[in-house]
């Protein structure tokens, strides 16, 4: 029994657990007495592990990849809500610090969580919401926008994220930078940005998409960068940028894109930059950019 934890252990860790030789008799018997004190269990145990994998069971990874124990966890996510901890913290799109909701070491396992304060803030004042190395979170909570109206400048990079929906973003009018790069997007809803109208920068990349919809980006008049590459796209939808007129750096680098419509940037008049690097184009329509300055 104690071996099959053992194994399963190291594989939900992700971190190899060393083993050592018994040294004395007394080491071993200390060992056998923690080990049945840990899982209730009578009778002779194999010791042929060292007794700190023990520790590994009952914790879990922490946004820097550290084991932690569950117990360090500032939510119960029965309550489906999570607490909102301000801190001034630098952005780069602002270049400078801003004040920020800092939520870390919880858990979000489902779609209807709220945020709520952890003591007296004003979520009206809060410029900047993070969610970043969280790899906890599988959601992101339905009450952003009423909680934090003013927001500028979010990330939720490098978390679980799963799905995407217009709750998520509801009333971020004055947002100008997402970055929801390294989840496990899988899916997002077609009206899922249509509130941020602000938006000048977008991450996508480094996620499990196959493909959106070709409205997803229709109302980010005023976005100027947009990272979609180290996705699993096969094609982009002809008219998938027909609405980003200030476009300027583009990325859909590291995918399996074999073909482009010569259309695809007919309305970005102001493109700078496009990265395409590491697909599988064969050959591209030489009016493809006419129309790029």
């Amino acid at each position: 029994i104690i071996r099959n934890i053992y194994e399963k252990t190291k594989k939900l860790i992700g971190k190899s657990v060393d083993t050592e030789t018994k040294e004395e008799e007394n080491d071993d018997d200390e060992e056998k007495k923690l080990i049945r004190e840990e899982f209730n269990i009578d009778g002779d145990v194999d010791t042929g592990m060292h007794s700190q994998f023990i520790k590994f069971v009952h914790s879990t990874t922490n946004a820097d990849g550290d084991s932690e124990s569950s117990s360090k966890f500032k939510n119960d996510p029965t309550t489906k809500t999570v607490e909102c901890h301000k801190n001034d913290m630098h952005w780069r799109l602002s270049d400078g610090e801003l004040p920020t909701c800092e939520i870390n070491d919880q858990i979000i396992d489902a779609k209807d969580f709220k945020i709520i304060p952890s003591s007296d803030i004003d979520g009206s004042s809060l410029k900047a919401m993070t969610f970043a190395k969280n790899k906890n979170i599988k959601y992101l909570p339905e009450n952003i926008g009423k909680f934090a109206p003013n927001l500028v400048e979010f990330s939720a990079r490098n978390a679980s994220l799963v799905l995407l929906t217009r709750k998520n973003f509801a009333g971020l009018r004055n947002l100008k930078s997402l970055n929801l790069a390294d989840n496990n997007l899988k899916y997002i809803d077609a009206d899922a940005f249509d509130d941020l109208t602000s938006l000048e920068e977008l991450d996508l990349s480094g996620n499990n998409l196959v493909s959106i919809d070709d409205e997803i980006f229709s109302k980010l008049k005023n976005l100027k960068t947009l990272r979609i590459g180290s996705n699993k796209f096969h094609s982009i939808h002809p008219k998938l940028f027909r609405n980003l007129k200030n476009l300027v750096n583009i990325s859909m680098s590291h995918q399996q894109i074999d073909e482009l419509n010569e259309n695809l940037f007919k309305t970005n008049g102001k493109l700078e930059n496009i990265w395409m690097n590491s697909n599988k184009l064969k050959s591209i329509s030489p009016n493809m950019f006419e129309r790029l300055k």
